[in-house]
């Protein structure tokens, strides 16, 4: 072994030294026990008088510190205790040993040279480390140590040593495999710079884990929910500065195909082997796709070894190593979207968790490292497409993040190290900025690769042909320009047409059998040869079950895999029509019911899509060798599926995956077919949409000129593609609602706004607009002229903001409605002559102005009492209201009073809501009052939901009587809550319908004219003062003398108030005061079955009365219509004739699900007897017997009026028939019985 010269023996104490004091901090008793045992005297003198432990302890490792070079006995003797007496981190402790042991004699070094080779029976003796707790309870731990220590002396340097140098092969592994990685092979440093520029945010994963659990299967999947990201990109350190070294820390990386994650992963692995990352001693890369040739168990020592590289000595000892050194290992895991197995990250009970000596499955052996069961504290770097999550790897502790592949800057610095050397460089990156179409498929890494290969042929072929126009097309050109370069293309494919056939078939196996990586006996040898010697095949050594080394070969990209899947399946005659539809892969994610949920391509239907298209016809004619029916018929079958597919309500991503296809096929009329089916409406919810998504929605929406609906929600998107929807000139309503829409948000969509000709509605709502964003929008709203709804409700605009906005007003013709937070303007038709209409010809009698009608909403806005009279004030100055909302404040019955004052003065036709005001009892008569005084006020709906809430209470307290008090403060906090949910609504006549006559101070007690009474009459006026609980006397007392005012009124609806017997009979007697009055409901008011007799006895008094229906059911039932003016009929008065020589009253009662005695039935009828006009009765569901029946039936002679009489019951019997019949003979009126 070298030795330290005293150089290097000061460096290694300096850099170690501050790690060990951090750690001997926490043991001060045991610093200062040593320092007395192994210093001087005179060396503690100094430090005896310090009183701060703190202070002392410092000063103490400063004279150890010190006696590295004037007493390197006692530093010796010092640190080598410290190693023994605590479980210090191994390469702290390593570092002590190593410089302690300088000091050894020559036949120590001999004894560590032959000790750095230890053999694997010793090294298996190696204990794991346990926690230290305290010196005097670690005996058992210091003995272990001293005898490792002493049988071995420098066993632990040894053990340092081999790890050292199985990470210096490791470093030099990944240092040859990966520099070597990427388009330019010999342009490294280039490329590296461009591609770990990847663009990557965090993610939430709590909310990722509560969508999974509800069950969301769309939109859980499309993790590029804007809301929860953050506004800069991470870096690719940033991934791990959080890593937390205690317990294993998991990071999930999340990217669609093609983002580059396997290309990143080989960049963490080339950036640590260059000296990146230094948290971390060790990295293991596995991908899944060689995973999946494992078919047998293997412990975790045989997966690393085995599977990455073997140490070349002492393995048992270096994997010790790693088992004492876990927090400082990163285990990256590649694709595992890839992976074959299922993995179920949790253990059940009664299966043990697994260890590092017994064989695993790959799975068990993946779900150990993540779950911390394996390799306890390393940290497990994942990475798979969205789509494919198991949802216990969704912990609190995992890092989330994602790859949104390049942005704009990152393509054109892609693009530039592509063409440095190119002289048609500049001419390249022009024709990428110019192009929005290219420029959208290059955010996608590995596209912007092939867009790049196909530039390059285009810029150095001046005679070639334009670029292509779909990412199929794209496709079909680098295949073309790899396979024949230099040469006429259609006839070097035909040399080559039975390889490139293989190729394609064999592509769809993989796909078939969810394999993307194959062994060498595996691939056709013709098939082999020409797909290395084009650059279509990677080779490279993979790990056989057996652990030997053989070549293993896998596509460039598992995208080129799938594009030539599909070329198979379209040119294959192997592949019949049926076979073809089976195999459309988006409709078996979308339709089908078995199998697995997700497929193992993500792209194959969409290439399918392009090579549908009528420009790729000549290509497969060429390739497949058939005729262009041929193909055009499997073309054609294509194109069916996909219209089939096109149905109302779609989610938002399958939307985006459709509108791909469509795009695909560049088929107009196959996307005039998808919009129409969509009912041209799009809406999509909390996922990113990329460019080349705006490009092939932007492709279905202009293929019509259909009026189209966006809805945008949670959505993030590249701003430069805002302008691609200004493209679509028929977009009329669109909408964004998101925390992420900001000012630079709005600039940019400003500038988009004026290109979409039929925008009659804008919303942008829940966002972070301010002034500034406001100012860029309000630049472009004049040039709208069709936009009549704009919304900028719930973003940072102020007041005076709202002020400004008013300054567009003159300028927009046709604006009807603007509404910002919760208030809302509303515009009507307005006078030719308006500002807004300048320079326009009109005809003099066209300039007669018209009346303004304002709509004020006032919703939640925090009004309490103090506001009502400045409000009231305000809403009496303003000329007309159509509708006036003030709910969801605290105005209470104070507030409530002031504006009832100010109701008769105001000028409004339309609704006034209070709702949710804190209105109690006392408002509510308050607003009865007010309708008395108001002529013009036809509607009155009070509404309590305090009946439900105290029978929910109810439910509760019998339910938890016996609970807590938890339950009690809910139960209290129910109860007092119900006075706040309260529905309280006027509704104002227009003003043409009340008449010019009247004035705006009119009330009932004035006498109006005939003329006037009428025409309000003429319109009907009804209370709905229902749920309100009256259940006090006084409440009912007072209910009464405010309904007694209400003498216009022609409908009451009072259900649901608790009035009981006495409320219902003191309401009915005020009838005769309501001369207008045409129907009453009194619905589930407890009424008794004597309280019924006796409204019964009442009601039979009134005169003019139509209809009578009574019921004691479940849902109680009191309803009473009149034909008339209602008036008391005095004894012995006579109806008066109708035309005709009808009587004006004909009765009708019902008396339902009232289970009826004999005396009951009696004294019914004795009161229906004195109904002189009784023309039909209804008694059904009163379970009566033979004994009632036969009293009933005894009453008829003396119902002279009755023309119908109607009982149902479940059965009768035969006694009760007999009863019937001999009716016949009892009443001469009877012409015919009916029993069914």
């Amino acid at each position: 072994m070298m030795k330290m010269d005293d150089a290097s023996r000061r460096r290694a104490i300096g850099y170690a030294w501050p790690q060990l004091v951090d750690f001997l901090d926490q043991y001060p008793e045991w610093v200062l026990r040593k320092a007395r045992e192994l210093l001087p005297p005179r060396d503690l003198s100094r430090i005896e008088d310090v009183a701060n432990p703190k202070e002392k302890v410092s000063l103490v490792l400063d004279v150890f510190r010190t006696a590295a070079e004037a007493n390197p006995p006692a530093f010796k003797d010092f640190v080598q205790s410290a190693c023994m007496e605590f479980n210090l981190p191994m390469e702290l402790e390593i570092t002590f040993m190593s410089i302690s042991a300088e000091n050894g004699s020559t036949a120590q070094e001999q004894e560590f040279e032959e000790a750095a080779v230890p053999s694997a029976s010793t090294s298996a003796r190696f204990e794991r480390r346990r926690p230290w707790s305290s010196p005097s309870a670690k005996h058992n731990c210091k003995a272990s140590k001293q005898q490792r220590l002493g049988m071995q002396p420098f066993s632990a340097i040894a053990l340092f040593h081999s790890a050292e140098r199985y990470r210096q092969l490791v470093i030099q592994r990944m240092l040859q495999r990966y520099r070597t990685s990427g388009p330019f092979q010999d342009q490294l440093s280039s490329f590296s710079q461009t591609f770990i520029n990847l663009v990557i945010h965090h993610r939430k994963t709590l909310k990722l884990k509560r969508r999974m659990e509800k069950g969301v299967k769309e939109e859980h999947t499309c993790l590029h929910d804007m809301e929860e990201h953050g506004n800069a990109t991470m870096r690719l350190s940033d991934l791990f500065d959080s890593v937390q070294m205690e317990t294993t820390k998991v990071i999930l990386l999340l990217g669609r195909p093609g983002m580059g994650k396997t290309r990143l992963m080989h960049k963490i692995c080339q950036q640590w082997a260059e000296g990146a990352l230094p948290q971390f001693r060790l990295i293991f890369l596995f991908e899944f796709r060689q995973l999946n040739l494992i078919k047998r168990k293997l412990t975790l020592q045989e997966l690393f070894f085995g599977f990455v590289l073997q140490p070349d000595s002492c393995p048992d000892a270096v994997f010790e190593q790693l088992q004492e050194d876990a927090r400082h290992i990163l285990v990256i895991f590649d694709g595992l979207d890839e992976f074959v197995e299922n993995i179920e990250l949790s253990y059940p009970p009664c299966v043990p968790s697994p260890d590092r000596v017994n064989p695993l499955s790959t799975a068990e052996l993946f779900a150990g490292l993540c779950n911390g069961k394996l390799l306890s504290g390393c940290t497990v770097l994942v990475t798979t497409r969205p789509k494919i999550i198991p949802e216990s790897l969704l912990k609190a502790s995992t890092l989330l993040a994602e790859i949104w592949g390049f942005d704009r800057e990152k393509v054109e610095e892609y693009a530039g190290y592509y063409f440095r050397h190119h002289s048609e460089k500049e001419q390249a990156l022009t024709y990428l900025k110019n192009n929005g179409k290219l420029l959208s498929m290059c955010y996608i890494p590995a596209l912007c690769n092939i867009v790049c290969i196909c530039l390059e042929y285009l810029l150095q072929n001046a005679g070639s042909n334009q670029l292509p126009q779909t990412v199929t097309e794209f496709y079909i050109q680098m295949l073309s320009t790899t396979i024949c370069t230099h040469q006429d293309k259609e006839a070097h494919l035909g040399q080559h047409q039975e390889a490139l056939l293989g190729l394609c078939e064999w592509a769809f196996k993989g796909l078939e059998q969810k394999k993307m990586l194959f062994y060498a006996g595996e691939v056709p040898e013709q098939v082999k040869d020409f797909a290395c010697q084009h650059s279509l095949l990677l080779t490279f050594e993979v790990k056989t079950s057996s652990g030997q080394t053989q070549a293993g070969y896998t596509f460039v990209h598992f995208i080129l895999q799938e594009f030539l899947a599909a070329l198979f399946l379209l040119t294959s005659q192997s592949v019949d029509g049926n076979c073809l539809k089976e195999k459309f892969f988006l409709r078996s994610k979308w339709t089908l019911k078995k199998g697995p949920k997700e497929p193992f391509t993500a792209n194959c239907h969409v290439f399918l899509s392009g090579l549908s298209s009528k420009e790729c016809r000549g290509f497969l004619v060429s390739l497949s060798g058939q005729s262009e029916t041929w193909i055009r018929e499997r073309q054609t079958i294509v194109l069916e599926v996909l219209k089939k597919l096109a149905v109302a309500h779609l989610t938002g991503p399958k939307i985006v995956e459709l509108c791909h296809c469509v795009y695909e096929t560049q088929d107009l009329e196959l996307a005039q077919h998808v919009g129409k089916r969509l009912n041209f409406t799009f809406q999509f919810r909390n996922f990113r949409l990329m460019p080349l998504d705006i490009m092939a929605l932007a492709f279905v929406i202009n293929s019509s000129t259909h009026l189209v609906r966006l809805d945008f929600v949670g959505c993030s998107m590249e701003l430069d593609y805002l302008d691609v929807l200004g493209s679509c000139e028929n977009i009329q309503n669109l909408s964004f609602r998101s925390r992420k829409c900001g000012d630079e948000f709005a600039a940019t969509l400003s500038k988009s706004l004026p290109k979409m000709k039929c925008l009659t509605t804008f919303r942008l709502t829940g966002g972070n607009i301010t002034i500034s964003g406001l100012e860029h929008l309000m630049g472009a709203f004049p040039n709208c002229q069709q936009l009549e709804d704009i919304n900028l409700q719930d973003n940072k605009l102020k007041g005076q903001d709202m002020v400004k906005l008013t300054e567009i007003f003159p300028t927009m013709n046709k604006l009807k409605k603007i509404e910002k937070n919760t208030i809302l303007i509303y515009f009507t038709n307005h006078s030719r002559r308006d500002p807004r209409s300048k320079g326009v010809k009109i005809k003099e009698e066209e300039t007669i102005p018209h009346a303004r009608s304002l709509i004020l909403h006032l919703q939640d806005c925090h009004l309490d009492p103090r506001w009502a009279k400045p409000l009231a004030d305000v809403l009496r100055s303003c000329p007309h209201f159509s509708e006036i909302d003030l709910s969801d404040n605290t105005l209470g019955d104070a507030g409530c009073n002031q504006l009832m004052k100010t109701v008769p003065k105001l000028s409004i036709s339309g609704t006034l809501r209070l709702n949710n005001n804190q209105l109690t009892h006392k408002s509510l008569f308050r607003l009865l009052n007010t309708m008395a005084l108001c002529p013009n006020i036809v509607t009155l709906k009070a509404r309590s939901l305090g009946l439900r809430l105290l029978q929910t209470a109810q439910t509760l307290q019998s339910q938890h009587q016996r609970s807590g008090s938890q339950e009690k403060r809910i139960l209290t906090k129910e109860i007092a809550n119900s006075i706040y949910h309260r529905t309280a609504t006027l509704t104002f006549i227009s003003k043409d319908a009340l008449g010019a006559t009247h004035s705006r101070n009119f009330s009932w007690h004035e006498k109006p004219s005939s003329h006037d009474g009428e025409q309000v009459m003429d319109t009907p006026r009804k209370i709905c003062f229902t749920d309100n609980e009256l259940r006090d006397a006084g409440n009912v007392k007072k209910l009464c003398l405010a309904l007694k005012q209400c003498n216009g009124v022609s409908e009451i609806d009072l259900s649901n108030n608790s009035l009981g017997d006495l409320g219902v009979l003191k309401v009915a007697q005020l009838l005769p005061d309501l001369k207008a009055l045409r129907s009453i409901t009194l619905d589930g008011n407890h009424l008794s079955l004597d309280g019924v007799f006796r409204l019964v006895e009442y009601f039979s008094s009134l005169k003019h009365m139509t209809s009578m229906q009574l019921s004691l059911g479940r849902n109680q039932r009191v309803h009473l219509t009149f034909g008339g003016e209602i008036s008391l009929e005095h004894q012995g008065e006579t109806c008066e004739p109708a035309v005709g020589g009808r009587c004006f009253r004909s009765l009708c009662f019902s008396l339902t699900d009232c289970n009826m005695g004999l005396d009951d039935i009696d004294r019914l009828f004795r009161i229906l007897i004195t109904c002189s006009e009784l023309g039909e009765i209804n008694l059904c569901g009163n379970m009566l017997k033979d004994q009632e029946m036969e009293q009933l039936l005894a009453f008829l002679p003396h119902l002279k009026s009755l023309k119908l009489l109607c009982i149902t019951e479940k059965s009768f019997s035969p006694k009760c028939l007999l009863f019937l019949i001999s009716s016949l003979h009892l009443c001469e009126r009877i012409c015919e019985v009916e029993v069914r």
